[in-house]
């Protein structure tokens, strides 16, 4: 069968309907190839206005990446631990110096001190130096007097207040704040609420206090107490 007609089976006003749109399909393929439909105007991309607002942007990132930096609070060194040491840049071995010379009971006192026991290198410790934190009587002047010099890493009581600090420990048993629950720091005088939530705020926030000192460090917190506080709170 024959499924193919001739154009002449169409009626004239079908024949004018074919012919129309083979013109109008040739005419756009022609259209298409020879009609240059690209724009001539040039953007300029370094105008004032464009470079303003590029270095809004890059200002702005800048301040996202700082603020994402992770931050490090004043501590004391004689409290640094495994996961500490290491995120400041120490090696096992020089951790491992610092733990054996506290196992003795004994603190260094300065970063000098710091540096002749753990043999840190003069670039690491001008990097972390700048975040040590030593208990007040170390640095004040007026109370360094007060204990006898016997080597660069080693400081002790004078016997009488040796005594004294022994009677304070047994009449005292000081909690970590590292580790204490809410109520037991609750109970401490002192403390109340809000002070104690701050708190824990805090220690979520740092993971862990080096230093009882770094208590000060907490917003708000009343310095009118911090004396009778630290009484009974220490940070191991």
């Amino acid at each position: 069968m024959n499924i193919f007609k001739s154009h002449f089976w169409y009626n004239k006003s079908q024949r004018n309907g074919i012919f129309f749109l083979i013109i109008l399909i040739v005419v756009l393929q022609l259209t298409y190839v020879f009609v240059d439909f690209s724009s001539e105007e040039i953007h300029d991309v370094n105008t004032s206005e464009l470079l303003v607002f590029q270095n809004q942007i890059d200002s702005l990132k800048a301040i996202e990446i700082e603020r994402r930096k992770p931050k490090t609070y004043p501590f004391n060194p004689n409290f640094i631990t495994d996961y500490k040491g290491e995120q400041l840049g120490m090696s096992l071995v020089e951790i491992d110096r610092l733990h054996q010379f506290r196992k003795q009971d004994k603190f260094v006192n300065s970063t000098k001190e710091f540096q002749q026991l753990t043999k840190i290198s003069d670039s690491l410790l001008q990097t972390i130096s700048p975040f040590f934190k030593f208990p007040d009587w170390v640095t004040s002047k007026s109370k360094r007097t007060t204990f006898k010099k016997l080597n660069p890493i080693e400081k002790v009581f004078k016997e009488d207040d040796f005594e004294k600090a022994s009677n304070t420990k047994k009449e005292i048993i000081k909690l970590n704040v590292n580790s204490a629950t809410f109520k037991e720091l609750l109970k401490i005088p002192g403390i109340d609420y809000e002070l104690c939530k701050k708190i824990f705020e805090f220690r979520d926030e740092v993971a862990e206090l080096q230093d009882i000192s770094e208590l000060k460090n907490i917003e708000g917190f009343p310095m009118e107490k911090y004396d009778r506080i630290i009484v009974y709170l220490t940070a191991k």
